[in-house]
């Protein structure tokens, strides 16, 4: 049975969760707990100071414990927080914050009234157990429940709250429903001198002892798995409080988070050097080593056993890192180690590393199919859903090959660069240098999509050593390298920045090589005399200049004048400098650190070329920013640290701290999407890394796990809002636009306007008109351009005026490739596109801004193509705004068999006091509408409309009028674009609910509508009675008698507690039957003789009797012996368990 209505969260209803975490201010940073309640959840960490303590023990999730008598009567629950305990009322909070003053602690009452109706309930029972032995015997208390959320009910129509308990803060979730208004929600203080909103959003209560400050308001939708934010701040009036509210979408539901997400990926063992990558879809992928036998894979993937001591495991995550869709090993029976993961156009995963297995699974036809020395380089290709390895090969010589790099060119052609230290590294003719220089040297190789084929590879390096090698490509297909050197003759390059050695104890070196590997255009040093520069990392803007950042002890590092930082700041910093696509100019340089010990950057750039970099750092005083997601360190060891800088380098944008607090983050892997938000992986060994709620893990396993987290564009601490794509292609004055038509004429115009485009051309004409922008398409092949393009056949005066604005094609959001246009029509102006038999509409297979759309005179419609929405009026187009749509014309051809594409999961109804129906289902063929009709005695009404849903969620129809029980019957329609499905119900209670299967299970069903066997489960005072539909109620059990003595002896009192409060519903099943089990272990229940179970199988349900009796007992009204009667019947039905 479903619960109650108001307990109901599902997707499709309108959801604004307002997170109010409360923080209570000017408290002594001794402050102890008021009780020793949890504190043996503390983990002991010797390396934990005093500060770092406190972080720690915040961060606690501390239950709500359920009054039994143990405390006040007016109090439900409780939570003692470690500020200060939280009491929960009928009718308010209660917080008795606690502060400091002259030495002594004191604390003051706050009482925090909603302006409603409240009905606290637990939910998510604790695993934590509470035992009250205090005073006299009689209140003693055992196995007292308590419960990680508190939900307060619907304290206003149609607006839920949910609360939940922290170390040092109390969080508040206001959930509003479908026709719930914000506005309703009002809540007031008392005991309090004053209430206030500060410059940074927070409500701030002023008391005669100090101020406690409820952090600033934060609300976001989830709509198809991307989260949508709201702008939400606080209103007061006098000593009361409210939400103003910005605009939002009410048919989905609404979170924010400052940090956009974050989880662990990991097994129970230790997980290294992992790296992070996107496809074109926002899907996140993780390429990491592993030891850990138990990394969670998935069904279906290429391997789901741990194959050597350790191997390389890569992992599919949703963008909001909620869903772990596909996970698979990668290695033979030895050693895999180091990763590098790259996507390629098509989106197939590359991932580099390196073995020492002789039996990696090198694919047959692969360049190399035989481990050559003691570590080679492996590349493999698997394909998206990682269910399939394609291609794997090894790379390397005789020695040593290793930490490969992997990059492509527009192509698809695999770059890789690596260290290795063999002479027989495959080079190959006509290469830049085909021998080894030294111990080690840097090697680049190119290699063919399917790895068969090596058509380039040369040495990069010095008579010394050259290692760590890594590569990116500018546009025109160069390979930049970076490494770091030893070598005082690297084949630096005339003209180069810098073309001699620094000294010290190495230097970075860059070069440049041509696309073929045949020629090194540029090379250049990078580096201070003090000490070494190590660790570089690389990656280029779009104006073709090259950052790198690397770590240096070197104090004289060269920086540039206005940089952000000229001054090394403490035994080690990162630097990171921005070249000339030449390499003949240091355009800017800065330091980037604190006072302590910088290491292991990452840089990319955005689409705007801010430079965004990730490090490890043990300096407390990293230059952190106002409003950044974390500005303090956490410690003890380390933490990494996000920062944003300009393109020049010469200002810090923004800056955070991200890590745990009892132990280090390390091995940082940075990318970001299209719109500049973070995505993040490391290595961590801190069990209270921060994760999000719905997170696929969000729990620390062992030793050292992969995290992988993801923050907004500024990494900020309370927007919690996604950055949105600004890289749309835009038309400009004096852009040169063709306009053709297929019979061959064409018009070429130069635009006045940016971006929008008027074309006349005369009645009559026919045939598909295509636009196209020359001097776009000439400067960045990969932009399409969507317009609406109608065929002039259809009726209109004189002459038919068309209308474009162009935007760049969100195709990834389409699902369509760049040569595929779909057209969505949408008929009924609800938002919900799909093709219609009236409007005749047929796609090209040509390139995406070429259609064909034919309408009739008085025909008025929106239809979309690819990403961009139109209105059609008799022949004539004009674009009104871009759209992020999915590919709703598709069907599975299979479905659920036999052509049918729907599903029915359950049917749930309420006519008596909300008139509403709530439906599960799922379509395999776009779009569901459901609707609700009754026959003409009844006012019923149905929907005012289909209501469109998404699939694979909760839908609930609103009827207009009540059914009488048994003299009328209603229908619920269920349709897609293929199948129309019907259910009638003949109500003979107020609820009831029809069930046909569980979401996921893909079970047989030949009949998609009910027949006299399945069952409709009814709801009569919250008890579950199952039952034949349409046939008549089955009588209860009878209260057997017994002639043979049941006695009770001696039993404790907290026994008659225990059973009353059954009765009335405080306590659940388990713990009356625990009780039960108790007395029966301890002797203390005689029972007749021959009670012997009479079923095979454990019931599910306890009778209502039974449940009257115990209280009847309990209360002195009936006799053991009768009470008895209900626990022999429970140990017949295996109930309670004799055994």
């Amino acid at each position: 049975m479903w619960p109650k209505r108001h307990h109901v969260s599902v997707s499709a209803i309108i959801l604004i969760l307002l997170l109010q975490p409360i923080t209570f201010l000017e408290h002594s940073i001794d402050t102890k707990p008021q009780s020793n309640f949890l504190v043996d959840d503390i983990k002991d960490n010797n390396k934990l100071d005093e500060k770092n303590e406190l972080k720690y023990i915040k961060k606690l999730n501390i239950p709500f414990i359920k009054n039994q008598g143990q405390i006040d009567s007016e109090v439900n629950y409780y939570a003692k927080t470690f500020l200060g305990t939280v009491f929960v009322t009928d009718k308010s909070f209660v917080y008795t914050p606690i502060f400091e003053q002259n030495g002594t602690t004191k604390t003051i009452p706050i009482t925090e009234e909603f302006v409603g109706d409240i009905e606290p309930e637990g939910l998510q029972k604790s695993q934590t157990r509470i035992n009250y032995f205090v005073g006299d015997k009689e209140n003693w208390r055992t196995n007292i429940p308590a419960y990680e959320t508190l939900s307060l009910g619907e304290v206003w129509p149609q607006i839920e709250v949910k609360t939940k308990a922290y170390g040092n803060n109390l969080e508040k979730v206001f959930e509003v429903k479908p026709r719930g208004n914000v506005n309703d929600i009002k809540l007031s203080f008392k005991n309090v001198e004053d209430l206030f909103i500060d410059g940074n959003g927070e409500l701030i209560i002023k008391t005669i002892l100090g101020k406690v400050s409820f952090t600033k308001p934060v609300a976001y939708q989830l709509i198809e798995g991307e989260k949508m934010f709201v702008d939400v701040s606080y209103e007061t009036t006098g000593l009361s409080y409210g939400f103003n509210v910005g605009d939002y979408n009410s048919n989905y539901p609404l979170v924010i988070d400052p940090l956009l997400a974050s989880t662990f990926l990991a097994g129970t063992n230790d997980e290294f050097d992992p790296s992070i990558t996107l496809d074109d879809s926002g899907n996140v992928f993780v390429a990491v080593e592993t030891r850990s036998s138990d990394f969670p894979t998935t069904s279906g993937a290429f391997d789901v056993t741990l194959d050597g001591t350790s191997d390389i495991a890569i992992g599919k995550l949703s963008n909001d890192l909620s869903t772990l869709s596909a996970a698979t090993y990668l290695g033979g029976s030895s050693t895999e180690r180091f990763t590098s993961i790259k996507l390629d156009s098509s989106g197939n995963v590359f991932v580099g590393s390196h073995t020492t297995s002789s039996d990696f699974p090198a694919t047959s036809g692969a360049f190399d199919e035989t481990l050559d020395g003691g570590f080679d380089a492996t590349i493999a290709k698997l394909s998206n859903d990682l269910s399939t390895l394609s291609a794997a090969t090894y790379l390397g010589g005789s020695d040593w090959d290793f930490e490969p790099s992997i990059t492509f060119d527009d192509s698809g052609i695999v770059y890789v660069a690596l260290e290795t230290r063999s002479s027989d590294f495959p080079t190959t003719s006509g290469a830049f240098d085909n021998t080894l220089g030294g111990s080690a040297d840097g090697a680049v190789a190119k290699l063919s999509n399917d790895l068969s084929t090596l058509s380039a590879a040369t040495f990069l390096g010095g008579s010394d050593s050259d290692d760590n090698a890594l590569i990116s490509l500018d546009d025109s297909g160069n390979a930049f390298v970076a490494l770091e050197t030893d070598s005082s003759d690297f084949p630096t390059t005339s003209g180069a920045f810098d073309e001699s050695f620094n000294g010290g104890a190495g230097d970075v070196a860059l070069g440049k090589l041509t696309n073929d590997l045949s020629t090194l255009s540029a090379a250049t040093y990078l580096g201070g005399s003090d000490d070494r520069e190590i660790h570089p990392s690389i990656s280029l803007d779009g104006s073709g200049n090259v950052f790198v950042a690397l770590e240096t002890q070197s104090s004289d590092f060269p920086t540039t004048a206005g940089a952000l930082d000229e001054t090394l700041g403490g035994s080690q910093d990162v630097a990171i400098s921005k070249f000339s696509n030449d390499l003949s100019t240091l355009s800017a340089s800065s330091f980037l650190g604190g006072a302590d010990f910088e290491s292991q950057p990452s840089i990319s750039l955005d689409g705007s070329g801010n430079v965004f970099v990730a490090l490890e750092t043990q300096s407390s005083d990293f230059p952190t920013t106002a409003g950044a997601f974390d500005e303090t360190f956490n410690g003890p060891t380390s933490d990494a640290a996000i920062a944003k800088l300009t393109n020049d380098l010469s200002t810090l944008t923004t800056a955070t701290y991200l890590g745990g607090a009892n132990e280090r983050e390390e091995d940082l892997s940075l990318t970001l999407d299209g719109s500049g938000n973070v995505f993040l992986t490391l290595e961590t060994a801190s069990s209270d890394f921060p994760t999000t709620d719905g997170a696929f893990d969000e729990s620390y396993n062992s030793g050292f796990d992969s995290a992988i987290s993801s923050l907004d564009c500024e990494l900020s601490d309370s927007s919690g809002s996604k950055c949105e794509d600004t890289n749309e292609a835009t038309l400009e004055e004096d852009d040169t636009v063709t306009v053709s038509l297929d019979d061959g004429e064409t018009a070429t115009i130069t635009l006045p306007d940016q971006n929008t485009l008027e074309v006349t051309l005369p009645t009559g004409t026919s045939g598909d008109v295509t636009v196209s922008d020359s001097d776009k398409a000439d400067s960045d092949p990969d932009i399409n351009f969507l317009a609406t393009i109608v065929d002039i056949t259809a009726p209109c005066s004189n002459t038919c005026t068309i209308s474009f604005t162009f935007t760049q094609s969100k195709l990834d959001e389409l699902e369509l490739s760049k040569n595929e246009a779909k057209v969505y029509h949408d008929s009924d102006d609800d938002g919900n596109f799909q093709t219609r038999e009236a409007l005749d509409t047929t796609v090209t297979d040509v390139t995406a801004t070429k259609f064909k759309a034919t309408a009739s005179e008085d025909f008025t419609s929106k239809f979309a193509v690819g990403g961009v929405k139109a209105l059609a009026t008799a022949g004539v187009a004009s674009v009104a705004s871009t759209l992020g749509l999915i590919d709703q014309d598709k069907c599975d051809p299979d479905g659920f068999g036999s052509g049918q594409s729907l599903k029915l999961y359950r049917i749930e109804y309420d006519i008596c006091e909300e008139n509403s129906v709530w439906l599960e289902a799922h379509s395999t063929c776009g779009p569901m509408k459901l609707q609700i009709a009754g026959n003409s005695q009844v006012n019923l009404g149905g929907l005012s409309q289909k209501q469109p849903f998404l699939d694979n969620e909760t839908k609930r129809a609103v009827m207009s009028g009540p059914i009488p029980f048994g003299a009328e019957s209603f229908k619920v329609i269920l349709e897609d674009k293929r199948d129309t499905m019907e259910e009638t119900f003949t109500p003979y209670s107020c609820t009831g609910e029809r069930v046909f299967g569980l979401p996921g299970n893909m079970f047989d069903m030949q009949n998609d509508t009910a027949t006299e066997n399945q069952t409709d489960t009814i709801m009569e005072n919250q008890t579950s009675i199952t039952e034949d539909i349409l046939e008549e109620k089955p009588e209860e059990k009878t209260v057997p008698t017994e002639t043979e003595p049941k006695t009770l002896i001696g039993i404790p009192n907290w026994i008659h507690n225990t059973a009353k409060w059954w009765s009335q519903g405080d306590i659940d099943d388990s713990e009356f039957i625990s009780a039960m089990e108790y007395l029966i272990q301890n002797e203390n229940i005689i029972l007749s003789n021959d009670i012997t179970p009479v079923s095979e199988t454990k019931q599910q349900r306890i009778p209502d009797w039974v449940k009257t009796n115990a209280g009847w007992w309990a209360n002195g009204t009936i006799d053991d012996p009768a009470f008895l009667n209900g626990i022999e019947y429970l140990i017949e039905n295996k109930i309670i368990n004799l055994e």
